[in-house]
């Protein structure tokens, strides 16, 4: 394509590699074109027969509780569609739909990345579990002689933050807080009595439960809210029809 128009698309003098000004121009023409016939294949109802692979990006919580039934609806759809799941953090997914390296994600949100539209699929309720007789009743309290860990997401995420800054303002010193970015690691902490999980609700598997209960505070710790994130422009359609699906097995009570 430079070698027909003449001059560069791209500047590879930067990394990643960005358009240059004809490069740009260029971009323009293909986005209105590839969106004529994303309406065309949509208007004839050929949406069955897109073909290629999606990069999607999704948070553990979404694989621990409606991953399996997206992909089922997402298969019957698009049945000549594969997608390729990376199971990330949050930031890191971040990074990697603005470097290229995703087409979509269901993570948390709300944020605003450039290029990349974005819709609300649902929100869970922040719980603490923990072994029966792990806590007692004054276990927030600022007399508490309790040091029991709060075992729960990563470092980077909102959730670690969020937990650090509201028990330290309830208990009047820093939390001990460990984070981890499995799940399911941190469900087998708590069940072996090593501190309290604090993760959303619905997260915790059925045999987890048997051996866990809800720790009863008054504290709370804002809920987690899941957007999906993807492309504008360029094969939007697909997205906002994989995120119509995303939303609709989010949504639905089970």
């Amino acid at each position: 394509m430079e070698a027909l128009i003449g001059q560069p698309l791209f500047d590879r003098s930067v990394k990643p590699a960005g358009l240059t000004e004809k490069g740009h121009v260029l971009y323009a023409h293909a986005e209105i074109l590839l969106l004529q016939m994303a309406t065309m294949v949509n208007d004839l109802k050929l949406s069955h027969q897109y073909k290629g692979t999606i990069r999607l990006g999704v948070s553990e919580t979404i694989v621990q509780t409606w991953l399996a039934r997206f992909l089922e609806q997402a298969a019957r759809h698009f049945p000549m569609i594969d997608i390729d799941i990376t199971v990330d953090v949050t930031p890191s997914m971040s990074v990697a739909l603005r470097m290229g390296e995703l087409d979509m994600s269901l993570m948390l949100g709300p944020n605003m990345i450039d290029g990349f539209s974005s819709v609300k699929l649902t929100e869970y309720a922040m719980k603490f579990y923990a072994v029966r007789g792990l806590t007692d009743d004054d276990f927030f309290n600022k007399k508490s002689k309790s040091h029991i860990p709060i075992i729960t997401y990563p470092k980077n995420t909102s959730t670690y933050s969020a937990a650090r800054d509201t028990i330290l303002k309830r208990m009047g010193r820093m939390p001990r807080i460990f984070g981890n970015s499995s799940i399911s690691t941190i469900e087998k902490m708590a069940v072996d009595g090593l501190g309290v999980a604090l993760v959303a609700e619905g997260c915790i598997s059925a045999a987890g439960l048997e051996k866990l209960e809800v720790v009863g505070q008054d504290i709370e710790i804002s809920p987690l809210q899941f957007y999906a994130y993807f492309q504008s422009g360029v094969r939007g359609d697909i997205f906002e029809l994989l995120a119509d699906i995303a939303v609709q097995v989010a949504t639905q009570k089970t």
